[in-house]
C-alpha cells in the first residue's frame, strides 16, 4: 500500500476548490479555479509549490519530535 499525500487546493481569490488537470498534464497545463476561473498558474509551478510545502511540513513534524525518546 502506498500512503498518498492529499490536500485540497482552495483558490486565493473566492475560496473555491482548485480543479488539477488530470488528462496527463504537462508542466505547461493551466491551473484553474473551478468556480471562478481565476488562473493559478501552471502545473509545473504547482507541482514545485506543493513540493516545498510538503517538505517543510515534514521538516516541522521533525522538529516536533527532537525532545521525544523511544521506549523499548
Amino acid at each position: 500500500m502506498t500512503d498518498v499525500y492529499q490536500e485540497q487546493v482552495k483558490c486565493p481569490k473566492c475560496g473555491g476548490t482548485v480543479v488539477l488537470p488530470t488528462d496527463k498534464p504537462t508542466d505547461d497545463t493551466p491551473v484553474k479555479c473551478a468556480d471562478c476561473n481565476q488562473s493559478l498558474g501552471t502545473f509545473g509551478e504547482f507541482i514545485s509549490n506543493m513540493k516545498k510545502r510538503i517538505a517543510e511540513e515534514i521538516g516541522n513534524a521533525i522538529k516536533g519530535c527532537e525532545n521525544m525518546s523511544l521506549k523499548n
